[in-house]
């Protein structure tokens, strides 16, 4: 059997499991506060999924068909204003 003798539709499973476990962790890299290590996962998932909704649109996929629709990776990055605040919600669940 040829290595990539794969059909799309299991590609397609594969990306949108990568995507789907990306969003969590940097749901939870979020939640977690502000200091140098949270914020360097969160940089990194920013980058990340960024780039994922950037080739999305470029390739012409809807980002909801990659279950980032109502996502906003710059949430990740922005300071968080109070601890007060407790544990934020970053965009709703898929």
């Amino acid at each position: 059997m040829p290595r990539f003798d794969r059909s799309q539709s299991e590609f397609r499973t594969l990306v949108e499991e990568l995507v789907l476990k990306m969003r969590a962790e940097a749901m939870a890299a979020y939640n977690q506060g502000s200091d140098d290590y949270s914020m360097g996962n969160r940089l990194a998932y920013y980058d990340m999924l960024s780039f994922l909704i950037d080739q999305a649109e470029v390739l012409d996929i809807a980002v909801a068909d990659l279950k980032l629709g109502d996502f906003e990776p710059l949430q990740l990055i922005e300071q968080q204003t109070s601890q007060a605040e407790g544990k934020r919600e970053l965009g709703a669940a898929a």
